[in-house]
């Protein structure tokens, strides 16, 4: 029987014009968890399969701040799969 194992992904830094620290932090948490659920969903994104680096992107959600952590992890995850 194969073990699937738990995805952990961790944010260093979340910059996000527009939003106090505790605001940033919340989506920060909301963006870590649904990129992980991606992951362990949908396997390793290609870019990061191939090179194991850590990227550094920039990221607008679509309606500005209106936007959520895992609405901007399913752009990343998409962006890194191409």
């Amino acid at each position: 029987m194969g073990v699937n194992p738990s995805v952990i992904v961790h944010i260093d830094v979340l910059n996000v014009e527009g939003m106090n620290p505790s605001q940033a932090a919340t989506l920060g948490r909301e963006f870590e968890t649904a990129l992980a659920r991606l992951i362990e969903s949908g396997g390793m994104p290609r870019a990061l399969a191939r090179s194991g680096e850590r990227p550094l992107m920039e990221l607008a959600a679509p309606g500005g701040l209106q936007g959520t952590g895992a609405t901007l992890a399913e752009i990343l995850y998409r962006r890194l799969d191409e």
